[in-house]
């Protein structure tokens, strides 16, 4: 679990391999979980999420407010894989 303070702005990498290598899914998604609040899922087909190269993607927010943030990447069809977590984020006065 990362910490951070109210405000920054992070970039959350994800990335996806199949028998070693880095590999494309066929659908890519990110979803945030704000604290005290309901989830949304970002697609890279809807271009919120950025592909660097093959298996290597990224999403930015700003982290507007504090508590304990969720995150999960999605890969589903050719590789199906996922990765989550939970991030801290301190309140700033």
């Amino acid at each position: 679990m990362a910490v951070y303070d109210a405000g920054d702005s992070v970039t959350y990498q994800g990335t996806f391999t199949s028998g070693g290598a880095l590999a494309d899914p066929g659908t890519v998604r990110f979803r945030l979980e704000p604290p005290g609040q309901p989830g949304t899922t970002y697609t890279h087909a809807a271009g919120t999420i950025t592909n660097h190269a093959v298996g290597s993607y990224s999403y930015t927010v700003l982290l507007a407010f504090g508590g304990y943030w969720g995150w999960r990447w999605e890969g589903t069809e050719t590789v199906s894989q996922a990765h989550a977590g939970r991030d801290f984020v301190r309140y700033v006065e």
